[in-house]
């Protein structure tokens, strides 16, 4: 089994948020990434969303794709390393990010991923780039790579 841990403000959105009068916030998802998840998953293998923010739309996308997120993550390394006691396996897992605080979760996975516009310095460390922007399909090309 290899799973994939994705940073969902950049990588499963176009890193933009629209804010109405009353402060809710909403964000863009694409359905294509979404049917690739869905795909993975029913493969039998693993993914998890893990966000600095605390977004309910993260949760809710993650709970419509059957997939575990976990938001207000201030400490992501330290999350992971947690979790790779169970079945995020360093060695088995593919990560997923676009800005400097993936940096660190990108050293310790096996293997890491940006998506296309990611900041400079994710791009220079990251083993595989996609060629779609987050939120663009970039998981979805990224999932259609591995598989």
């Amino acid at each position: 089994m290899t799973s994939i841990i994705s940073d969902f403000d950049g990588v499963r959105t176009p890193n933009t948020a629209w804010i109405d009068e009353a402060g809710n916030e909403w964000a863009e998802v694409n359905r294509s990434d979404g049917l690739g998840v869905q795909s993975w998953v029913e493969h039998g293998n693993g993914f998890l969303i893990i966000s600095k923010e605390r977004k309910d739309f993260a949760i809710k996308r993650a709970e419509k794709l059957s997939v575990q997120c976990l938001s207000g993550v201030d400490d992501k390394i330290g999350e992971i390393k947690k979790l790779s006691l169970d079945k995020y396996l360093p060695h088995q897992t593919i990560y997923i990010g676009n800005d400097i605080n993936d940096i660190p979760a990108m050293q310790f996975i096996g293997l890491s991923a940006c998506v296309f516009d990611s900041h400079e310095e994710v791009l220079q460390i990251a083993d595989v780039v996609t060629r779609r922007e987050g939120g663009r399909g970039a998981v979805r090309e990224l999932i259609d790579i591995i598989e």
